[in-house]
């Protein structure tokens, strides 16, 4: 790969910006063979409204065994083309796993001015190919998946046992454990049995109904057992319930006669909530009402944070401490939390005696200059 090919992916990477263009397929599997040579094909999309040039490329360990069948490609608008790779394996021994090779399809930025040529920033996409060697013997990779659910739904498990190796695995299970958010092992789980041939990937599926679990984001491991070895994997998923926490509150004077409330607010649901609004009753130290304000209603996204903004007019409040009851209202039901502020107006108030001390040594000071001014003032007579 050249110079400016490697410029222009270094571009892609930096300016991770949103690609008019895309390509598929994204991810491609081949199982090794002595002497494989493979022939691939993918679509390019220019979804822009525009037409654009479209360069394309490889790189990566296998990059020197790929032959395109065009360098280039001119797109119109919102269409589609193709163009094929052929892959080419070198005779050689390779190392047990994937050896990837990167195909990817690029605008084309390339500008020349005279006998110089300038990239500019571009947008481009790339395709994973991967070349899997197998292991000797038994060999299985694992990965685990599941999605956020809500309190109430099952948590199903899917776990994705692919043997590398070149033997097959007569007896494949899953054993699942469930952590909390505070780390703690809530239960453990158990899939079915599978046998898995050479090349092969099963899925393996256990389910979770949470009982008396509460919300947050949860932990879970899987151990794959396969003819006396194992394999591990992990992924993290959210139990939720439609719950909004305020998290954090903070009230503050802004100027003399306005007080800022700050509520952060944390949402446990898989979906955007609506109609969200605080209200905000003050009372004074005598536990009298002392004022109320409320928000207009917002929306938080799904598992999300916000921060809530409302203001108290403080024109009637006198100095002193005042407490803040906080009511959070979404969906017929409410969280709520207590802050305390301070109104003080008079922030500077002057200490009789440092008043006395400083009148003191305005005194002298103003002895010490008069005296100073009517000495030069003499004027000396000689007879």
């Amino acid at each position: 790969m050249g110079r400016a090919d490697l410029i222009i992916i270094a571009l892609i990477l930096l300016t991770g910006q949103a690609s008019a263009i895309g390509i598929s397929p994204s991810r491609i599997i081949l199982h090794y063979e002595p002497g494989l040579e493979e022939t691939l094909s993918f679509t390019v999309y220019n979804g822009d409204a525009s037409p654009t040039n479209v360069r394309l490329y490889s790189h990566g360990e296998l990059a020197n065994m790929t032959l395109f069948d065009k360098d280039a490609m001119e797109m119109m608008s919102d269409s589609r083309d193709t163009f094929n790779v052929k892959i080419k394996l070198m005779q050689g021994e390779y190392e047990p796993g994937d050896h990837a090779v990167f195909i990817g399809a690029v605008e084309q930025a390339e500008r020349q001015s005279g006998n110089r040529m300038s990239v500019a920033a571009v947008t481009g996409v790339e395709s994973q190919v991967y070349v899997r060697v197998p292991y000797p013997g038994k060999y299985l990779s694992a990965s685990v998946s599941t999605e956020d659910v809500i309190m109430g739904q099952p948590v199903i498990f899917k776990v994705i046992a692919s043997s590398l190796g070149d033997e097959n695995l007569d007896n494949v299970t899953a054993i699942i454990d469930v952590y909390d958010p505070q780390g703690a092992k809530v239960i453990s789980l158990a899939s079915g049995s599978e046998s898995i041939g050479p090349k092969e990937s099963k899925e393996l599926y256990a389910e979770w109904a949470p009982a008396n679990a509460s919300t947050g984001i949860y932990r879970a491991t899987a151990t794959v057992y396969y003819d006396g070895k194992t394999a591990a994997a992990e992924t993290n998923f959210r139990l939720g319930d439609m719950i909004l926490e305020i998290v954090d509150a903070t009230a503050e004077m802004m100027g003399s006669s306005v007080v800022r409330f700050v509520i952060d607010v944390q949402s446990s649901w898989n979906d955007a909530i609506q109609g969200i609004y605080a209200t905000i009753n003050v009372t004074d130290a005598g536990g009298n009402a002392a004022g109320s304000t409320s928000t207009a209603p917002t929306t938080i996204s799904r598992w999300s944070k916000a921060q809530i903004e409302a203001f108290l007019k403080a024109d009637n409040l006198n100095d002193g401490t005042y407490d803040a009851l906080i009511m959070l209202h979404y969906n017929g039901k409410s969280s709520e939390k207590k802050v305390q502020f301070e109104i003080e107006r008079e922030k500077f108030r002057i200490n009789p005696l440092y008043a006395l001390i400083t009148l003191l040594i305005l005194v002298i000071i103003y002895l010490l200059v008069s005296k100073r001014g009517g000495t030069h003032g003499k004027e000396t007579v000689k007879a």
